[in-house]
């Protein structure tokens, strides 16, 4: 199978009259200075190529007068900007007025917004509010609040960890709401409380994310100290023909509320690298170990790595971070050396059959936890640690024979203490890469942190950053991110790991919408059948996957084997795909899946039975719903008939 790598793609600037364009090779943004310098366009290239703003993005304060009146950054034309650099990146700085619609200004209140955009997809928004008169009617303020394309269909929100579901847990995504384009209530989300981030996206096409920066206490008590006045709000306006995304600090129409001095609010904007073809399969990235042979013999023999090299495999990972077989031999997290002589001597003798093999080998890395027996632990973990209530203590992650380590947050020392531990690794051994698990910004109340309430979202990015430069561009980047999808880390991965989640029924519907995401990175999804594992159900896990273009993680031989169809490699040479669930291609039997890849001269339907029983059904796909109606008929439909557990494939010429 093919390897997959991502680049960084810098930003150029350009001007035309009022609109100042910021573009790479998969993205474009654009201010309009006579709209406030406000981003008015976001255009994924090879995603529709289309604007997705429906209307310039934001800063408003709302003063109670009957009603709201509000005042808004992108009602009136910027009073000066500047165009420079900052570290390298370029950066747009625009010094903004508040007007209502009848051009009345709002005194005494100045607005300065700076923007700088990364090689990663994404910019990195500073908005300075400063309040030189008290204003005693505020009521509401909307921070980046925009209007997007009505053609999204899937919203995830990160939420704030007042609203978890695990209070020790991190800000996941609870629950991918399908947008139904105004056509029922159930579009609405809201919520009392500032989200970590907001994610709407179309499946296999495009998305945008706002992520608040990590400095979540300057969104909190504006212009009140009661909690909970705050609003999320995303919803479908029929005014606009958009999805509204409403963030405000403060929206509470209420009495006593008050601003005055300086507010700075800091959060990003990203869009994905949507690649202009599939990204490849990639089967069997699992880990190394056969833990079924027990300690002595776990590591894989040079024939066995050979086997993985004729099955098509290119990346696997050492995850051995608990105690697996209560030796107390195993790699505990930030530790090192991670075992004793003997096994480091294996270790390296694994490594060099695997690159002999052309195999990738990355070691498991907690982007969170600190093991209690690794250096340093005693010294720093109290004041590195995360915590999620004042006066609280550190939070341990259990396993059956002791612990995986103490939670820690990257707005501390354990950022550099994270990255020395890493580099230590990739200088001494013949690793290609880096396997990231708790690779999340999570919320986080040490004060020794410099914040009170903060989370380490962007201190996280960093480290993906400095570890992709480290292990280079040939190097791998692989990403465990089961609900915490995040536009800007998915665009550097060349793997991501999703769905370590218990299954329901194994269905072509079984899967969240990050398995098949925006084509941004290859997927792959955990094994999790556990108990029900046999060959029948592991046959339809693999091809209710595939139905989603994604890989199971794993190197059971029957696993290995299914991923060496010919056609299975050669996917890229199409531009979209559209999976179960989608709305796009359907057929009329549950049992029966169906996905659907395309070019300009050519469709792949793809046909899986999932049942124990022969079936024959009809199947369609409505071409006027696929991406870039590159498919002229006005539908392609047909009858398939598959034996139990079947996979066909069927090519349509266009």
């Amino acid at each position: 199978m093919s390897r997959f790598h991502s680049v960084p793609s810098p930003y150029t600037v350009s001007r035309a009259g009022d609109l100042l364009h910021f573009s790479n090779e998969y993205t474009c943004w654009t201010h309009d200075l006579n709209q406030g310098g406000e981003l008015v366009a976001a255009v994924v290239k090879y995603g529709s190529g289309e604007n997705i703003l429906r209307a310039p993005q934001r800063l408003s304060l709302g003063l109670m007068e009957g009603g709201y009146h509000q005042y808004l950054t992108c009602n009136a034309r910027a009073r000066k900007f500047t165009l420079d650099e900052d570290g390298g990146h370029p950066r747009l700085r625009v010094w903004q007025t508040l007007q209502d619609q009848q051009g009345q200004v709002l005194p005494e209140v100045e607005v300065e917004h700076s923007v700088t955009y990364y090689p990663w997809g994404y910019g990195k928004h500073h908005v300075r509010l400063l309040v030189n008169q008290k204003i005693d009617t505020i009521g509401q303020c909307q921070v980046g609040s925009f209007y997007c394309t009505p053609d999204f269909d899937i919203l995830a929100v990160r939420e704030a960890l007042v609203l978890q579901g695990n209070r020790c847990g991190v800000n996941s995504v609870q629950r991918w709401q399908p947008l139904l384009h105004g056509k029922a209530r159930g579009d609405t989300y809201l919520s009392a409380h500032l989200p970590a981030s907001v994610l709407l996206f179309s499946r296999g096409l495009e998305g945008i994310e706002l992520a608040l920066g990590d400095d979540l206490q300057a969104w909190d008590h504006f212009g009140t100290r009661f909690a909970g006045r705050q609003q999320t709000f995303v919803n479908f306006s029929s005014a606009q023909k958009a999805y509204e995304v409403r963030l405000c600090p403060l929206d509470c129409y209420h009495a006593g509320q008050s601003i005055e001095g300086e507010y700075n609010f800091k959060f990003r904007m990203t869009l994905p690298f949507v690649r202009p073809n599939i990204t490849p399969l990639r089967p069997c990235a699992s880990g190394t170990f056969y833990h079924h042979r027990g300690f002595a013999g776990r590591w894989p023999t040079r024939d066995e790595v050979a086997a993985w090299q004729q099955a098509g495999v290119t990346l696997m990972r050492l995850h051995n971070d608990g105690d697996s077989f209560g030796n107390g031999i195993f790699w505990r997290d930030a530790a090192y050396p991670p075992y004793p002589p003997a096994e480091m001597a294996k270790m390296d003798e694994f490594l060099a059959h695997a690159g002999a093999a052309g195999i990738a080998v990355a070691p498991y890395f907690s982007c969170k936890e600190y093991h209690p027996d690794a250096g340093g632990f005693a010294e720093h973990s109290q004041e590195w640690a995360r915590l999620v209530d004042a006066g609280d203590t550190m939070i341990f992650n259990y396993f059956k024979n002791g612990v995986f380590g103490a939670q820690m947050c990257l707005e501390s020392g354990w950022l550099q203490r994270r990255r020395d531990t890493i580099d230590e690794v990739l200088r001494r051994h013949a690793f290609k890469g880096v396997y990231y698990d708790w690779c999340t910004g999570s919320e986080c109340v040490h004060d020794a942190h410099g914040k009170a309430r903060h989370w380490d979202n962007d201190k996280l990015l960093e480290l993906l950053e400095w570890s992709h430069q480290r292990v280079g561009e040939a190097g791998e980047v692989y990403l465990h991110l089961t609900g915490t999808p995040s536009l800007a880390a998915e665009n550097l991965a060349s793997l991501v790991l999703t769905e370590e989640s218990g299954y329901g029924l194994i269905t072509p519907l079984m899967f969240t919408p990050h398995v098949h995401f925006v084509n941004n990175a290859p997927r792959q999804i955990c094994n999790m059948l556990g108990t029900v594992a046999n060959p029948d159900n592991n046959r339809r896990l693999m091809l209710c996957a595939l139905l989603h273009h994604a890989t199971i993680s794993t190197k059971e031989q029957q696993f290995l084997d299914f991923y060496r169809e010919p056609w299975m490699q050669n996917l890229s040479q199409y531009r979209r795909h559209t999976a179960p669930g989608e709305g796009k291609c359907q057929t009329g039997d549950e049992n029966v899946g169906m996905a659907l890849y395309w070019n300009e001269q050519q469709a792949l339907a793809v046909f899986v039975n999932i049942s124990s029983e022969t079936v024959s059904t009809d199947w369609q796909a409505a071409a006027g719903k696929l991406p870039d109606n590159a498919i002229p008929q006005q539908s392609l439909e047909g009858k398939i008939t598959l034996k139990p557990l079947e996979l066909q494939t069927k090519v349509i010429k266009l």
